[in-house]
């Protein structure tokens, strides 16, 4: 978790990274408390109730699936998931108003 608030904290743009950086804390809250889910269902709930509240937006999927850091190692995974394309889409449509473009 720390990682993910250095990276937020630099003077490094970190659209692309935040999204992945939450899974990455995500696994490694998990690999802390031995995957016993347990053990750490109640710090990943807490974590999901504010990520999908305030960070889990289309530009932050789209950043997630623009970057390649995240894109090549996942790629099955993100191409089965409609949602990220879904998200590049959305945030592409919100900057061309018009559709013919």
């Amino acid at each position: 978790m720390a990682n993910v608030l250095r990276r937020m904290d630099s003077d490094v743009p970190a659209m692309g990274f935040l999204y992945g950086c939450m899974l990455d804390a995500k696994k490694e809250i998990a690999a802390s408390f031995d995957n016993d889910e347990s053990r750490f269902k109640c710090v990943i709930d807490i974590i999901d109730k504010r990520w999908d509240n305030k960070l889990k937006s289309p530009l932050h999927l789209a950043g997630y699936f623009l970057n390649p850091y995240y894109y090549y190692p996942n790629k099955v995974v993100i191409e089965r998931d409609g949602s990220f394309r879904a998200a590049v889409v959305h945030c592409i449509t919100r900057m061309i108003e018009d559709q013919k473009t």
